[in-house]
């Protein structure tokens, strides 16, 4: 997902002179890589980059060993607040990650937009580099400049084992993100499909109905990727059917008239008390559209469940109406049959 600059062929010597040091850094200037929250990773000043950073980036455990036993300073600060320990984390180097954390490496250190090591290892699903990390007791409720934590990065990218071990740990189930239409740790799960990190969340108790920022809460982005399973794990955790997003549709109503109109979804809400009649754009109803799209699965559904055949939208038209416009004549035998009245 994110392609970062790695600083891997940079310096593996770290007896290298600074000068020489220096003038391979400066090509790096203004190069900027972008990680999936957006934030940018640009390369540091010469000035501020040191021996250690560059080895431990490279993954150069025998040049890290050698520059620790020298006494550099473990947790020096570029000028973006990149560590050796950040470095290493972010390439994915658990041995040298563990070199570092042996020699006092800040396990919490934060870079400019906020990303600490465990953020960046959860993201990237380093189970082993995360495990080293909370041995250490780094922070698991750490927020970045987004208001993300390491448990958001690491349902957000799947990472299920992650998650749980976050979550032994302490982590907040209900953190979020500010301005994201994906907020929260479930938000992000639901969408994605991850069923195994939604019941792990669950059964810690988080707030099933958080919304984001456009309204949209974690039923309504599994319905909107089709995630039947989960929008049933998620209706059994107390999911509120009838909430509406910013453009005032609950999760019934996208169900049933977008996405291909999900039938299994469909019949889960209605058995959690959705309303078959719902109206919206227009005044139409679910079987309005699904007789307008002669969608006969979608029509014996919503009548099976009580949907009005005389309903009209804001211009009289009914289903009946509807369907016949179209010439879908399987729908059109399915509503008379239904008692729909004229026409």
């Amino acid at each position: 997902m994110r392609d970062r600059l790695s600083r891997a062929n940079i310096m593996k010597n770290p007896y290298a002179s600074y000068l020489f040091n220096a003038i391979l850094l400066s090509l790096w200037i203004g190069l900027i890589a972008l990680s999936p929250s957006g934030r940018s990773f640009h390369a540091a000043e010469p000035a501020v980059w040191t021996e250690l950073m560059t080895a431990a980036s490279a993954g150069d455990e025998e040049a890290v060993r050698q520059l620790l036993e020298k006494e550099a300073e473990v947790n020096a600060r570029s000028l973006e607040g990149w560590t050796a320990l950040l470095g290493a984390t972010t390439n994915g180097h658990s041995g040298v990650v563990r070199l570092l954390i042996d020699k006092g490496g800040d396990v919490n250190a934060q870079m400019a937009q906020g990303w600490t090591p465990l953020m960046e290892a959860s993201q990237k699903g380093n189970l082993d580099i995360v495990q080293q990390l909370l041995d250490k007791d780094a922070d698991v409720n750490t927020r970045n400049s987004e208001g993300g934590t390491a448990l958001i990065e690491a349902a957000q990218a799947s990472h299920g084992e992650i998650v749980q071990l976050l979550l032994e740990k302490g982590a907040d189930v209900n953190a979020r993100k500010s301005e994201d239409p994906m907020a929260t740790a479930l938000m992000t799960a639901s969408f994605a499909g991850s069923e195994a990190i939604v019941k792990l969340l669950l059964e810690r108790g988080v707030d099933v109905n958080a919304a984001s920022s456009n309204g949209a809460t974690a039923l309504i982005l599994a319905i909107t990727r089709g995630h039947s399973a989960i929008v049933q794990l998620l209706l059994k955790g107390g999911a509120d059917s009838h909430v509406k997003n910013a453009q005032g549709q609950t999760a019934f109503y996208l169900a049933s008239t977008f996405f291909g109109g999900q039938k299994e979804i469909v019949r889960m809400l209605l058995e959690n008390g959705a309303d078959v009649n719902e109206q919206m754009h227009g005044s139409l109803t679910p079987l309005m559209i699904a007789s307008r799209n002669g969608d006969v699965e979608q029509v014996k559904l919503l009548l099976d469940h009580g949907a009005n055949v005389n309903a009209t939208n804001a211009e009289g038209l009914t289903p009946l109406m509807m369907a016949t416009k179209e010439g879908h004549t399987e729908v059109m035998i399915l509503l008379r049959a239904s008692g729909t009245r004229g026409f």
